[in-house]
């Protein structure tokens, strides 16, 4: 009793889970997402998102017009709990690319390096070897992410990250994914990024119109369930386990029970790694009902936060 007490301690819970679920209004209030350089700051909590895990790459949305510093002017990412402006984690930020769209551009940035300042540091770094251990063992190696991507990750995770279901319709092809890999990018764009083995990822490119669904957190199970759906050539919307109706412009087929709904086009495609990164123009973006949604978070932020570290 006294050993297992004691290794709780020293390593956390075996019950620990990397994604858990967390129910916030829209946009989320609790952590603000900076980017900090040399000479200036800036707020990017909803300017933001990943564009692939591996290589790890996060794009930020910026006029079309702006200067875009170098990485000799050190940028780097804050990720700040807004109750008493306590820093959470940091991630060192390389610069890649830039892409331009309409009057926006996004940059791509890879990361030089992180820190996560959630929970103790022991343990931190024993769960970083328990969690190295058990992804070599499972994932292709093609696609394993290296130590400081899936670190870095942990920290880009800090930030409460929306779930969506995306709705994609090319003549009698159709489906509905959950996605997470989601963002704003400048004043009219929004980024999405989908592994290059989802059978959405085709029907998107052709069809080039998609509608994403705000999830409540009430349907929860549906968004897991909803996840083969990228293993899947195609589903039938009068075999899904919940009602639906048509979004406002584009006419897809979305959930009654979304709430929010953004209806995109397509306008940059790019297969960067083990990701595609879609770059898509905003059509109509309209707020359905209030409540709260379905976010994902890191673990170690559920532990900062005092929650039950779970999943659906």
């Amino acid at each position: 009793m006294l050993s297992s007490t004691i290794k709780r301690l020293v390593f956390g819970s075996e019950n620990f889970h990397h994604q858990c679920t967390l129910g916030l209004p829209d946009p989320q209030p609790e952590v603000a997402v900076w980017l900090n350089w040399i000479t200036g700051t800036r707020d990017v909590t909803f300017d933001h998102a990943i564009a692939c895990p591996h290589p790890l790459r996060i794009g930020i949305g910026f006029k079309r017009n702006a200067a875009v510093f170098s990485s000799s002017a050190k940028p780097i990412l804050r990720f700040v709990e807004r109750a008493g402006e306590q820093l959470l984690g940091e991630v060192s930020l390389d610069l890649k690319e830039s892409i331009p769209l309409g009057s926006d551009q996004v940059v791509l940035f890879g990361v030089r390096n992180c820190w996560n300042y959630c929970v103790p540091q022991h343990q931190l770094w024993s769960n970083y070897i328990r969690s190295a251990c058990k992804h070599w063992r499972r994932e292709n190696s093609a696609d394993r992410l290296t130590s400081l991507e899936r670190r870095s990750l942990f920290v880009a995770y800090i930030c409460p990250r929306p779930v969506v279901l995306v709705s994609v319709v090319d003549g009698n092809d159709n489906n509905i994914v959950p996605m997470d890999l989601i963002g704003p990018m400048g004043e009219q764009h929004f980024s999405l990024a989908l592994h290059n083995t989802s059978s959405a990822l085709p029907l998107i490119d052709r069809a080039r119109r998609v509608v994403l669904s705000s999830v409540p957190i009430a349907e929860t199970k549906i968004a897991y369930e909803l996840g083969k759906n990228h293993h899947q050539p195609g589903i039938q919307w009068a075999q899904l386990p919940f009602p639906t109706t048509y979004s406002a412009t584009l006419h897809l087929p979305v959930p009654k029970f979304a709430l929010r709904v953004r209806e995109l086009e397509v306008d940059f495609v790019r297969n960067l790694g083990s990701h595609t990164l879609l770059l898509a123009r905003v059509l109509c973006d309209r707020k359905w009902s209030e409540g709260a949604q379905l976010h994902f978070i890191h673990g170690f932020y559920g532990i900062r936060r005092g929650d039950l570290n779970h999943r659906v």
